[in-house]
């Protein structure tokens, strides 16, 4: 038997699962590629809903399905977005900083010291260093 915690999380599977459906397969993909109109999405969206119900402990396994899936395509999309933003956002940034001669460091000036000076304002509490 499955503790509280663990119903009420299938549950709320149940309700969201019901609701995507819902929106997707019953309103959102027939209005954009103008599809026949279909009872299939209904029909599942009301199987989660009931099942959500009456009896969640029927849909532990469907739950448990959908993690591993989401789990393994949160491992894939990470990498695809971290290649996506690296290569096709960063990369360039830095090629064009380079080719510019931007130097946000100040790496290039041949100074005894990196140091800069500031006037000291001892009433300024928004910024006192």
């Amino acid at each position: 038997m499955k503790n509280d915690n663990e119903i009420k999380e299938i549950r709320q599977f149940a309700w969201i699962m019901a609701g995507m459906v819902l929106v997707f397969f019953a309103l959102l993909l027939p209005w954009l590629w103008h599809w026949a109109f279909s009872w299939t999405p209904y029909i599942i969206s009301a199987a989660f809903a009931l099942t959500a119900l009456l009896v969640p402990q029927v849909l532990a396994p469907v739950h448990k399905a959908w993690l591993k899936f989401a789990e393994v395509l949160g491992a894939i999309n990470s990498k695809i977005l971290l290649f996506v933003v690296f290569y096709l956002v960063l990369t360039p940034m830095g090629f064009v900083a380079k080719l510019s001669g931007f130097d946000p460091m100040k790496k290039k000036h041949k100074v005894e010291s990196y140091y800069i000076k500031r006037e000291k304002n001892i009433n300024n509490m928004e910024n006192p260093f």
